[in-house]
């Protein structure tokens, strides 16, 4: 089996080395490794750095760099990523965050027993905040479609696309690539996932470190592009579950009901309380 790690690179420069060094410094590989490392063209020397970390190094990853001429963002650079890798599976890693050093060998291991959707694990958060994104499942197979759709809907497990060892075929297959333009992409694309994955499996281990950063698009001062993306991605997740809905097993009961209920008042609720209630703290 192949792994492919996917690392979008914009100006990340004081960071990219030890994200690089997390990836060639894993522990008790058991599979091909290749890395794949997207140039989004930014304007400081974070594509310099790697480019001489690759010809310093003499290991078994393999190293591959797709370059964009122009800035594209971190959802086309997913992409670029998810069109040129040749791995069995995928991890998506961004460039200012690490590996622990074991990362790789407790996501890939239940992959010996089954090949499931994708497989995810703990997170260490570093940096600002010490709080990790959730996780409230225990270790081991969870099976079924509804599964999925449910722990994800009651928040059992995060909606970031990273620390997820994603099946290569089943992405393509369901067309899970990310939205151009958004941000938060997330959001959206760990939503489709939950809709279309049959099964996933948990690892109860520590698997990314999840460094946060003063400047990144999380903490970075807010501006109305932000509610913009929310907004963008409420809308077309309530109106995913509304389709879904009408269309499913569930459309002719009271959990279909439910749904497109619940479809319904997502939108309103967005649109008439978070934007404006956005809006007006990025005029204050």
């Amino acid at each position: 089996m192949k792994i492919s790690i996917i690392v979008p690179i914009y100006n990340v420069e004081e960071y990219i080395l030890n994200c690089l060094s997390s990836i060639v410094n894993q522990k008790k590989i058991v599979h091909s490794v290749e890395c794949i490392l997207v140039d989004d063209h930014g304007q400081d020397n974070s594509m310099q750095l790697a480019k001489h970390f690759i010809e310093e190094y003499s290991g078994d990853v393999e190293f591959k760099i797709v370059v964009h001429e122009r800035n594209r963002g971190l959802s086309v650079a997913r992409n670029s990523g998810l069109s040129e890798c040749m791995g069995d599976y995928i991890l998506f890693l961004d460039s200012d965050d690490t590996l622990p050093e074991d990362s790789l060998y407790n996501l890939s291991k239940p992959l010996e027993f089954y090949h499931y959707d994708f497989v995810l694990g703990q997170i260490n958060t570093m940096g600002l905040v010490s709080e990790s994104p959730s996780l409230f499942l225990d270790e081991g197979e969870y099976m079924g479609n509804e599964v999925v759709r449910e722990t994800y809907l009651n928040h059992k497990w995060y909606m970031m696309a990273w620390n997820k060892l994603c099946n290569t075929n089943f992405l393509r297959k369901a067309h899970l690539y990310f939205e151009e333009g958004l941000i938060h992409e997330d959001d959206l694309w760990s939503f489709m996932l939950s809709l279309r994955a049959d099964n996933f499996y948990v690892v109860r281990k520590s698997t990314y470190n999840y460094i946060i950063r003063g400047n990144s698009i999380t903490t970075a001062k807010k501006q109305i592009v932000h509610i913009d993306s929310y907004l963008t991605i409420a809308n077309k997740i309530a109106d995913y579950i509304q389709a879904y809905s009408l269309k499913s097993e569930y459309a002719s009961n009271s959990k279909g009901i439910e749904l497109v209920e619940y479809a319904n008042r997502f939108k309103f609720v967005t649109k008439e309380f978070v934007y404006p209630y956005g809006k007006q703290l990025f005029e204050e």
